[in-house]
């Protein structure tokens, strides 16, 4: 079962987001076939992706396995509710999902 944490130390969401707008910066980002599929069948491009990621907040860290999971809400450029759900190992940005929030994750 996963574990949810709760953002109980102040500025922990801004230190965790900047993290993960570096890794998308510096190109190290990995994008699994589920990831892939998700994106493909969204519409949504790396634009809006980028977007999420630089100006949306995390709403929830969970670890299912052994990586921190941190579910990112924001806005799409044509301003649809986009959640994208990542992970950082290492340098490395693992996009696991991303949907917007009107479709099933």
């Amino acid at each position: 079962m996963a574990r949810v944490a709760a953002l109980r130390r102040r500025g922990v969401g801004r230190e965790i987001l900047e993290r993960i707008r570096e890794a998308w910066e510096s190109g190290v980002v990995v994008l699994p076939d589920h990831a892939e599929e998700r994106f493909e069948s969204s519409g949504l491009s790396d634009a809006e992706i980028r977007n999420v990621l630089k100006h949306g907040r995390i709403i929830k860290i969970e670890t299912p396995i052994r990586l921190a999971r941190y579910s990112i809400r924001g806005e799409s450029v044509d301003g649809a509710d986009v959640i994208c759900a990542v992970e950082l190992d290492g340098a490395a940005l693992i996009i696991v999902t991303v949907f917007e929030e009107t479709q099933p994750p």
